[in-house]
């Protein structure tokens, strides 16, 4: 199997969100999931991705 990535777009790195994606990426990987996380903000400015709904032509909400 592949790995599974894991986007967090919350402007809070170590927020709630990432908390989530953590519990879920721990039993993943106790079961032999390969996982890997990433925000998609990085120093502190907000990207493409990161606008907010209403500003991205086409915007799919994933996990």
């Amino acid at each position: 199997m592949g790995k599974i990535l894991f986007i967090n777009g919350s402007p809070n790195e170590n927020g709630c969100v990432s908390t989530a994606m953590d519990e879920v990426i721990e039993v993943l990987n106790n079961d032999g999931i390969d996982t890997e996380k990433m925000w998609l903000i990085e120093n502190g400015e907000k990207n493409d991705l990161s606008a907010p709904a209403h500003e991205i032509k086409t915007f799919t909400n994933f996990i």
